[in-house]
């Protein structure tokens, strides 16, 4: 616990506000306070609102991190001392989901080694108590503008820091970024496909938090989860007495999703009954409750997901035509993690971050001989694969590194199987780059009489007169070549 330099008015618990006087939402520097201090957190808040930020507080390092993993931060500042989590940890984990945020850190026991170590791990600055007001204003003041240039357009550049699939920097990774910095702010419709575990709900959630909608509420259903019945009820709610069982009023998600987002998964598993009612609803906005009468009209954006080939799914009847085109505005696919292996080690140092904290575990890094092994196996789970397998041997670790005892046998065991083939095919590789211009024509000359033989049966008359040499000739090479 660390002391202030000043009191403000009392705050209200858990309080996320915004002045009246700022920018467009698209502009809106957004700030994190971490401080265990009331007062401090009271006078940092009310001194950024003034200068027209969005505000949000922590009182303490666990609370800061359940933020940053929910909401858009585009500055942390943190104190350093305060009872559980650090604000070394609130650094560490900012950086591991979202290195563009900027991270200040104030301390009243600032020495030049934590200095170093905070800069080392991407702290922007670090600032020792006492400290004047004004100069910590300039200080966001200048590093706001920064921000403002380098981001031009917020929603091409800041995304939803949470997004885990979106750690990385392979070209595909990159291109899924810029693709969603350029449909997000519209109203559109959006597709996304890909194969399961790639992180298709994070790209919605990337999608929505990019959006003008980023403050309306985000809402998610699992559309392969239940009958058509229930979904129907699940999407549009139901009056009281609609069906056995509907004691009361339900509001739907949709009704729940008004002005913001809602996110359709497994989109390909809906029932055609269903689609025909979800069609209107992005045609005319509207809908009734099931067992109702009355038309509710809704401002919702859809971003749909599927793993399944939904113009297949369209040919076989499954899936209605016009519902495809409605939903498919804009599509975006996500590639799997075997296609982006440039991606990898970000994310085993994300996922290596994330679980060391959530576990209070002291692993720091992994083996060379664990990334080599995560680089060669082809991930059919893609990130939940590898996110289980990171969590697991954090749990696992004895030590301060990741090693490869803590590795799923089934792992292991495809790698060393890979591995013996590999090298059974680079042995016969390098033989047959070492052959001599006598074993090479050996070699010929076996494949050639194999074939001839083969083709008449082991009729060697035959098979000489094809090769135009005698009977007994051919009779010597299969006995020198060893083919009786």
């Amino acid at each position: 616990m660390e002391n202030t330099i000043c009191s403000a008015p009392t705050e209200k618990e858990s309080f996320e506000i915004m002045s009246s006087n700022t920018q467009e939402k698209e502009a809106i520097i957004h700030i994190l306070i971490v401080d265990d201090r009331e007062n401090m957190r009271n006078l940092l808040s009310q001194t950024f609102l003034e200068m027209g930020f969005k505000v949000s507080v922590a009182s303490t390092g666990e609370e800061a991190i359940d933020k940053i993993t929910r909401h858009l931060f585009h500055i942390v500042i943190t104190d350093l001392s305060m009872p559980g989590k650090s604000g070394m940890d609130v650094l560490r984990y900012v950086k591991s989901v979202s290195p563009e945020t900027e991270v200040i850190i104030i301390t009243a026991y600032g020495t030049i080694e934590i200095a170093v170590e905070a800069m080392r791990l991407g702290a922007h600055d670090f600032i020792t108590k006492p400290f004047q007001l004004a100069v910590l204003q300039n200080k966001i003041s200048k590093l706001a503008k920064q921000i403002q240039i380098k981001n031009t357009n917020r929603a091409q550049t800041w995304i939803h820091p949470s997004v885990q699939h979106l750690v990385g920097e392979s070209a595909q990774t990159r291109q899924l970024r810029q693709i969603i910095a350029r449909v997000a702010p519209t109203k559109s419709s959006v597709l996304i496909t890909g194969p399961s575990g790639v992180g298709k709900e994070l790209v919605a959630r990337a999608l929505h938090e990019a959006s003008p909608r980023r403050d309306e509420p985000f809402i998610a259903l699992n559309c392969a989860s239940l009958a058509p019945t229930l979904l129907e009820s699940e999407l549009f709610g139901h009056e009281k007495g609609a069906f056995t069982g509907a004691t009361s009023r339900r509001e739907g998600r949709f009704e729940r999703a008004h002005k913001g987002t809602l996110f359709l998964d497994e989109v390909g598993e809906i029932d055609p009954s269903v689609q025909v009612k979800l069609l209107r609803v992005l045609q005319d906005g509207e809908f009734e409750r099931v067992g109702g009468t009355e038309t509710i009209k809704v401002d919702v954006r859809i971003v749909a997901a599927t793993n399944r080939d939904l113009r297949q799914a369209i040919v076989q009847g499954t899936f209605r035509e016009d519902f495809y085109y409605r939903l498919n505005v804009f599509s975006i696919y996500v590639p799997p993690l075997k296609e982006r292996p440039d991606d990898i080690p970000a994310l085993v140092e994300h996922f290596l971050n994330k679980f060391s904290m959530e576990l209070r575990k002291e692993v720091y890094e992994v083996d060379d001989e664990v990334l080599d092994l995560f680089l060669r196996y082809p991930w059919p789970g893609n990130i939940r694969e590898l996110e289980n397998i990171m969590e697991r041997a954090i749990v696992l670790a004895t030590g301060p590194q990741v090693t490869i005892n803590e590795m799923p046998f089934e792992l292991q065991n495809y790698i060393e199987k890979n591995l013996q083939v590999e090298s059974e095919n680079k042995d016969l590789q390098q033989g047959k780059e070492d052959l001599s211009l006598e074993q090479h024509t050996e070699r010929l000359e076996r494949e050639l009489i194999l074939k001839a033989l083969e083709k008449f049966h082991w009729n060697k008359t035959r098979a000489a007169e094809l090769l135009g040499i005698k009977r007994t000739t051919l009779q010597y090479r299969i006995k020198r070549l060893g083919l009786e």
